[in-house]
């Protein structure tokens, strides 16, 4: 059998259609390295300089009738005894090893099979494990009870078992046993399965290549029962994150025997928690480049989208005194976060940020070979606007102004639209509603209103203060729709309105109603000698903003301001009003120049 040489004897005979056999069996060597020839050729590499000592031997008889469904009695014995193991280069062996396995069948049917682990046991120093196991029925509805009970230093084990693609430490003590049938577990009769036991880390690290930061489990315990797995708490640190966990995971027999869901409520408090590390745990993939015609070879790493398992529905209920994401710093993160069919759901969570808080709510959706799609709602009370404009994207794309400006808003946003591998919005897939509220708002010397001087004040312009309001927009296709709103700019009235297209590229319109007071030196000389001139309080000023944002054009439309002045003149009455007239042709056309 592969290398291992077997002896058989005894005698079969075929007197119709039946078969009868009375064979045994037994191997030919008695060395543990020589059962170790029973592995698959395909593995057989990974053992070849293995050290081992120790004996065994595998015995067994084969004796009855064979007829369609009938088969003959089947006994498989295997021992083994005083074994050790050794892999060259470690310091540490696996010693102690003692094995009493059967395969156990009476005359009859396939699936009175039998498979007795009556005991297997094994040590890495001081470290022992043990375990049994008993399962049959095995073609139909599976029975089976076992139980392992160990401890397991992995500081050792590293010693004994190469392990080239993870790395392992700290100690797992197990006292774990399990009773009951394969469908139980199918119908969730978790009554009819016994599971009792421990698990318990201690100082344990997992590291591994595909993982920017080892996993680090100060202590931990997990106490099984048949219906979940309650997790007292659990120490977790992740580079600079920090997680104390508790709760409990749900119908794991069948998640991990019938392809079923896991189901689990989980309570994270944390001190701590940079979710830029976080969202970088899993590396890359990394890609090797295409040479370039100098020969020189390159290689590339590509971040997929966070993706969200298909299989496992849990509710994490969070707790998080502080938390880095990007440049922010975040404080009092509290809500519930739940994973569902593939899908992330956001429901109440709130935390405070830029001397401000967030409310945010909604869902986030992966399916494979496409972006990753977000359907959200936010709302921001209270932000300070220089510090937004720093740190969020959205209000860099959709409210530049702010770059120029200081004071708070407060925001309601309904938003929708996809992701790029990058986990960053794809603008022309946005569509939304919103509501945007600001609270002593000032705009420093903006490059854009500074080019009305023509018709405003120097002094209004170098400290321009807008009087709080309300806008509502749309966003369709990533371009930004702003409905007709009114305010005051630094006293006079304005109506704005316009659109922001998902190419930065705007197209504003600004209805002023400016007061003769705050007229341009220019504008209120000339208007100072014009008959009726005591009638004209205030004058309408349209104002265009077009172009790329980072440099618009703005432009100034005085059509209605010039028909204003032309009614209060013709108003005017008197031989002294046509000759005032006369002299004032070139200065009329100079103000609406």
């Amino acid at each position: 059998m592969n290398s291992l040489p077997f002896g058989v004897q005894g005698n079969f005979s075929m007197p119709g259609d039946s078969i009868f056999f009375d064979l045994s069996f037994a191997s030919k060597a008695s060395q543990l390295s020589d059962f170790l020839k029973l592995t698959p050729p395909d593995y057989a590499p990974m053992l070849r300089d293995i050290q081992s000592a120790g004996t065994g031997e595998l015995t067994g008889s084969f004796k009855g009738l064979y007829y369609e469904e009938e088969y003959p009695a089947l006994q498989l014995l295997m021992k083994v005894s005083g074994g050790k193991i050794h892999y060259p280069g470690l310091p540490e062996e696996i010693k102690n090893i003692t094995a009493d396995i059967a395969v156990l069948k009476p005359q009859g049917d396939l699936n009175l099979t039998t498979v007795e682990i009556r005991k297997a046991h094994a040590e890495i120093r001081n470290n022992p494990l043990d375990v049994t196991l008993q399962a049959g029925n095995l073609m139909e509805d599976i029975w089976f009870n076992g139980k392992m009970v160990g401890k397991v230093d992995f500081d050792q084990l590293k010693d004994a078992i190469p392990m080239d693609s993870v790395s392992l430490s700290g100690l797992m003590n197990i006292n774990l046993s399990l009773n009951g049938r394969k469908s139980a577990v199918e119908n969730k009769n978790y009554e009819l399965l016994k599971t009792d036991g421990m698990l318990s880390l201690n100082n344990f690290s997992f590291s591994g290549n595909q993982l920017s930061q080892p996993i680090q489990i100060s202590s931990g315990i997990l106490d099984f029962s048949p219906e979940k797995i309650n997790l007292q708490q659990m120490n977790v640190k992740i580079g600079q994150s920090n997680m104390a966990l508790t709760g409990s995971i749900a119908d794991y027999y069948a998640y991990f025997l019938t392809n079923g869901t896991l189901n689990g409520t989980v309570s994270l408090n944390s001190d701590f928690l940079n979710l830029n590390e976080l969202m970088q745990l899993q590396k890359p993939v990394v890609q090797p480049a295409a040479k370039s015609s100098t020969n020189a070879s390159a290689s590339s790493a590509e971040a997929g989208a966070f993706t969200i398992p298909e299989r496992i529905n849990l509710t994490l209920l969070t707790n998080v005194r502080k938390a880095l994401y990007d440049k922010l710093t975040i404080s009092n993160i509290a809500g519930k976060v739940t994973t569902e069919n593939g899908k992330l759901n956001l429901n109440g969570l709130n935390m405070n940020l830029l001397d401000g808080e967030l409310k945010l709510a909604g869902v986030y959706e992966t399916k494979a070979n496409q972006n990753s799609r977000v359907n959200v709602s936010l709302d921001l009370i209270s932000f300070d606007i220089p510090s937004a404009f720093q740190s969020l994207a959205l209000v860099q794309k959709y409210l530049p102004i702010a770059a120029q400006s200081k004071g708070q808003f407060t925001s309601s946003i309904r938003l929708n639209g996809s992701m790029d591998q990058n986990m960053k919005l794809i603008p022309e897939s946005l569509n939304g509603t919103g509501l945007f509220n600001s609270n002593s708002v000032q705009i420093l010397n903006s490059p854009v209103f500074n080019k009305i001087k023509s018709v405003l004040k120097e002094e209004k312009l170098t400290d321009l203060r807008i009087d709080d309001f309300a806008a509502s927009f749309t966003i369709v296709d990533g371009d930004l729709l702003l409905k007709p709103f009114k305010t005051k700019i630094s006293g006079q009235d304005a109506t704005f309105s316009g659109r922001l297209n998902s190419n930065n590229i705007i197209d504003m319109y600004i209805a002023f109603i400016i007061n003769r007071d705050a007229l341009s030196s220019n504008i209120e000389n000339t208007l100072a000698i014009l008959p009726g001139q005591q009638n004209i309080q205030r004058i309408p000023v349209d104002v265009t903003i077009k172009g790329m944002v980072k440099n618009p054009d703005v432009g100034i439309d005085l059509t209605q301001a010039k028909n204003m002045v032309k009614k209060e003149v013709k108003e005017a009455s008197g031989k002294e009003i046509k000759n005032t007239l006369n002299k004032l042709g070139d200065g009329i056309k100079k103000l609406f120049k």
